[in-house]
């Protein structure tokens, strides 16, 4: 959506607006269904420019693309506007030119498509005001050095709701909060504001996002048998879903329930469970109907769009007056024919649109402070491109932004008192409003938090009777009562049990009472988790032993040719999966996690690489070599099975598994998170996205899987030949245990709670390698060193084995067919002289 140009000549100026104009479609690249929150905040992008900067220095237009919910769009369009003046895949002819030589700025709106806009702009120096990115992730001024907002961050709305509890004297709540960015951060503020205020977070549970309904009943469930207070606090990017189980589980009418910004004063995430949910209570950036801005909207008719796209503007009519324009791209075939002579008469619809008056604002300073410096620096060039063309602009244009002071309830003529003015931390603290839901009226405000001025109604009714307690009533839920874990006697300690902890380090927290004053007892439960000492001690024990064969072998094996190399390369894969059993050991961190991720598939491929071409080799031979018949095997193998082709074609296999682990750092580059409260005593990590991870780390052995099941079934095929003793049985025999072992630990990895998660991929590493160094490499030093037998010296003459009966490495592994110039040996016959001189690998 394109504002016409003011000004045809080249110095005119483009504000651009990058929003998610509609809702991602069935496939991350195609556009959904319009959203009209945000389609009203685009419409108030341009009512701002219209009716404040109409004559600006540089005719200042605005310019609305459409992200349709993607970031990468973000990426592609603004990187396209500012090198080209076009737009990606976009057939579309600009009214003047676009470009990086008439873009002013940029406005966003999600927290996502500031960090995509981020990366695109920070290094050009080009300011980006966001109207509703909340993430505290955004306050870090040096990876977003240009950016402004006029919402307040997530963690604001953690000090309402703890001051909510004080200002009720309920000491004790449960939480819920899904287990992304989002919940974590807010769950992490949440209990520092609480500790802060004496007031106690009682039961605790993450929910998965996006969550099953069943997933969020386990969690109502846990609720249930561990809470003991009747206040539940909900930080959940999908409310809804948590409501829901609650409903169907009949306890939702049990509990004061308080959301967060992302159920506000939303009906639609209440729809249908009003009558259970009436006094619960929501907070929600602070906001108030803009009149003016209503007005401007309703003035929309059928044939006067405000240079609204033809495709927006009758989707929205569709959606708004509930008809159906069959002419349209997206059609509502639900909904009777229009007319063409609907109108907007409902102003109510209109008037209280989520982030509106924050758009506006967003907007106003943004162009304010473009004209501020037009009109100052610049007064003497010519064109917005003479203007800018120093960087030094750049820097004073975002100066100029989050200097911007606006009075907009005299400019809007608005009922309530706001002041646009960005404060230190480079945001519009607008304030808090404190809702509840009422049985008549809807949701209806009892409070707010404006500047530190927190005000909440006495008034206030929770829906729940005068003898409704905020305690169960067969438990004490203050902060001097246990929560979780009971405590006996006169014991004033409370002892919390915060999230479990994944691995390493671990504290319990514990309070106590000295001159009235909150004390935290930091009592340390351990410091490694036992299981890690208890597996890393033969995991270090397996690592000599393996370590100790290499070098006996590779010193006192003295054939070289045949499958030995591939004995050597399957005695490294067995020391890479003892090994990366220490990066599960030690605490999740960018190292950790990516050595994980990347070398968890690749040690098992190095194995089973090796033992498949193995098995193949044994299957292709057979158990029953004619040997007179010698001649024509070799014939018919040789080239492809001497020792570097062996090797090459084992590397090859392990090379297709190194793209898997390659392409998900490459996607997802390694990093781990916090997982529990804001403070140093704890050091409970998990790897990104902690959702995701475990599940990521089982799709990265799919291809060694199927390594393993090949391993299998070839080792199967040639369970009855003799070659090399019988190496196909123990090849088979190992990769069962693999396989085993991979069912337990994937099984538990995915499916149990984070404590036994690591522990199960290290004892399954162990386990593993241990299985597979004692049934093919210490079988083979055994066979090797053990006395030769009487019936193995009585031979009859002319076979293999008289011929090498000085050779004790022969009667290990002998698989003929193979050119080997390390073992030479003298034939005693002239028949015997045709035959190759024979693989003797281990």
């Amino acid at each position: 959506m394109l504002q016409p140009a003011r000004d045809q000549s080249s110095n005119g100026a483009t504000l651009l607006a990058v929003l998610p104009i509609h809702k991602r479609g069935t496939d991350p690249y195609l556009c959904g269904h319009l959203d009209i929150g945000v389609f009203y905040n685009a419409l108030a992008f341009i009512f701002t420019l219209d009716k404040y900067f109409p004559t600006t220095k540089y005719k200042l237009r605005g310019l609305v693309v459409d992200s349709c919910s993607n970031n990468l769009r973000v990426d592609q369009d603004l990187y396209s506007l500012f090198s080209r003046g076009r737009l990606c895949n976009t057939e579309f002819s600009f009214d003047g030119e676009i470009s990086n030589k008439t873009l002013a700025g940029v406005i966003t709106s999600t927290s996502d498509h500031v960090m995509a806009a981020n990366r695109v702009l920070a290094p050009l120096r080009v300011p980006i005001i966001s109207n509703s990115a909340t993430s505290t992730a955004l306050s870090d001024k040096e990876k977003y050095p240009y950016f402004a907002r006029t919402v307040p961050p997530d963690n604001f709305q953690m000090d309402v709701i703890a001051r909510i509890l004080k200002n009720k004297n309920w000491n004790s709540a449960s939480v819920i909060y899904s287990s992304d960015t989002y919940g974590r951060t807010l769950f992490e503020y949440f209990l520092t504001r609480t500790s802060a205020l004496q007031t106690c977070a009682g039961a605790q549970i993450a929910v998965p996002y996006p969550a099953t309904l069943e997933q969020a009943k386990d969690a109502i469930r846990y609720i249930e048998s561990d809470s003991k207070s009747k206040v539940i606090v909900l930080i959940s990017t999908d409310p809804k879903i948590v409501l829901q189980a609650a409903k169907d589980l009949n306890v939702l009418d049990k509990y004061v329930w308080i959301g967060t910004d992302t159920w506000g004063a939303s009906l639609e995430v209440v729809s249908g469970m009003e009558g259970d949910l009436l006094g619960s209570i929501t907070v929600e950036p602070r906001s108030t109907p803009v009149e003016e801005f209503a007005k401007y909207v309703s003035e929309l008719t059928f044939n006067e769009r405000k240079g609204i796209p033809d495709d927006w503007f009758e989707e929205f009519y569709q959606m708004f007056h509930k008809c159906n324009i069959q002419s349209a791209k997206v059609n509502f075939p639900q909904y009777s024919a229009c007319t063409g002579s609907e109108t907007i008469a409902d102003w109510a619809r209109i008037d209280f649109q989520p982030y509106v008056l924050n758009t506006i604002a967003a907007t106003y300073a943004y162009a304010k402070a473009i004209d501020v410096v037009s009109n100052g620096r610049c007064l003497s060039t010519a064109s917005f491109e003479e203007c800018f063309r120093v960087d030094d602009s750049w820097n004073e244009l975002f100066s100029r932004i989050l200097n911007v002071e606006w009075n907009i309830q005299n400019s809007l003529k608005l009922s309530r008192s706001f002041i646009l003015k960005f404060n230190n931390d480079r945001f519009w603290d607008v304030g808090y409003n404190i809702k509840t839901l009422s049985t008549s009226t809807g949701y209806q405000d009892i409070g707010s938090l404006i500047s530190d001025s927190f005000q909440f109604s006495s008034n206030y009714d929770n829906n729940k009777g005068n003898n409704w307690s905020p305690c169960r009533s067969t438990a004490v839920c203050d902060c001097l009562a246990p929560v979780v874990s009971a405590q006996t006697g006169n014991d004033t300690l409370r002892r919390v049990k915060a999230s479990e902890p994944r691995n390493y380090l671990f504290y319990n927290i514990m309070n106590t009472t000295i001159n009235n004053q909150f004390v935290p007892i930091y009592d340390l439960t351990y410091k490694w988790p036992i299981w890690a000492i208890a597996v890393a001690v033969p995991t270090c024990v397996g690592l000599f032993i393996t370590f100790f064969l290499f070098l006996y072998l590779l010193i006192f094996y003295e054939i070289r040719g045949g499958t030995t190399i591939l004995g050597f390369m399957t005695m490294l894969g067995i020391l890479g999966i003892y090994a990366i059993n220490f990066a599960f050991f030690l605490p999740a961190a960018t190292d950790t996690c990516g050595a994980r991720q990347f070398c968890m598939g690749v040690v098992y491929a190095i194995v089973f690489a090796a033992l498949l071409v193995k098995a193949v080799d044994n299957w292709r031979f057979g158990e029953n070599v004619d040997y007179f018949n010698q001649q024509q095997i070799n014939e018919k193998y040789k080239g492809i099975t001497g020792t570097g082709v062996l090797l090459l074609i084992a590397l090859g296999i392990v090379c297709v598994q190194l793209i898997i682990p390659i392409q998900w750092l490459v996607h997802r580059p390694p990093s781990a998170s916090l997982m529990t409260d804001a403070t140093e005593i704890h050091d409970w990590m998990m790897c990104d996205p902690h959702d995701m991870y475990d599940k990521a780390l089982v799709m990265s052995m799919i291809f060694v899987m199927f390594l393993v099941l090949l391993t299998a079934i070839f080792s199967a095929m040639a369970w009855d030949s003799d070659n090399n003793n019988y190496e196909s049985r123990w090849i088979l025999v190992s990769s069962v245990c693999t396989a085993g072992c991979f069912m337990v630990w994937m099984i538990v990895i995915t499916n149990a709670s984070p404590p036994y998660r690591d522990a199960a991929v290290a004892l399954g590493n162990f386990f593993n390698a241990t299985a597979i160094l004692i049934f093919t490499i210490i079988r083979k030093v055994v066979i090797m060193l053990w006395p030769r037998s009487e019936e193995m010296e009585e031979e009859k003459p002319g076979s293999i084995i008289d011929e090498r009966a000085n050779d004790v490495y022969s009667t290990v592994y002998s698989n003929p067919g193979y050119d080997n110039d390390d073992a030479v040996f003298q034939p005693s016959s002239p028949r015997q002289s045709e035959l190759d001189n024979g693989d003797v690998g281990f």
